[in-house]
């Protein structure tokens, strides 16, 4: 269950990432136009159909956020935190998210911060769809890739750890798609930077 602290940390990121977002338009009313159409959908519901269903249910999750365009079926980002001993859970979880979604989630976001007594360490990961061959070259799977793991932010006593922070794309938020008008290049750039 949750913890008041689990709750504010992950709405502050949240907060924060909605903050920079407002921010990213590059004087180019393409961007612009796109980017409103991104919301934080909180803690909604996300049906799996890319798994087969359970008793003719599809599983459903519930992360402790989420990013999505208005008109999509699965959110572009999904962020959980967890407590440092489910760490595990969180590596499965982003694999669930990812493949269950067949890669329509582009980003898992895993927090985790430790509760126990004496401990302040704090860490971020994040996974990303990719593909791997096929045995014998029979086309490609999906596959979960960790591009950033348990990269810490914040030491034992809770003093702030220089590491790689949380960084995404403008891509991260909408699918290439969704930007006919904007050069690849700026659709790669990073709009979000917290360290």
């Amino acid at each position: 269950m949750p913890t008041s602290t689990h709750d504010i940390f992950t709405e502050l990121i949240v907060q924060e990432v909605g903050s920079q977002l407002k921010t990213v338009t590059c004087g180019n009313t393409d961007i612009a136009a796109v980017i409103d159409s991104v919301r934080s959908e909180s803690t909604s519901d996300v049906y799996l159909y890319g798994h087969e269903p359970i008793d003719e249910r599809y599983p459903k999750y519930t992360p402790d956020a989420s990013f999505a365009r208005a008109d999509s079926q699965y959110p572009s980002i999904v962020i959980e935190t967890s407590y440092s001993q489910q760490y595990k859970d969180l590596v499965k979880l982003a694999a669930e998210y990812i493949c269950g979604s067949d890669g329509n989630i582009g980003v898992v976001l895993g927090l985790d911060i430790e509760y126990g007594v004496g401990s302040k360490r704090a860490s971020i990961s994040i996974w990303r769809p990719g593909f791997a061959p096929y045995p014998q070259n029979k086309g490609v799977i999906l596959k979960t890739v960790g591009v950033q793991e348990a990269d810490p932010f914040r030491a034992d006593d809770g003093t702030t750890v220089q590491g790689r922070g949380l960084s995404l794309q403008l891509c991260d938020f909408v699918p290439r798609t969704g930007f006919a008008n904007v050069p690849p290049d700026t659709q790669s750039m990073t709009v979000i930077q917290i360290t």
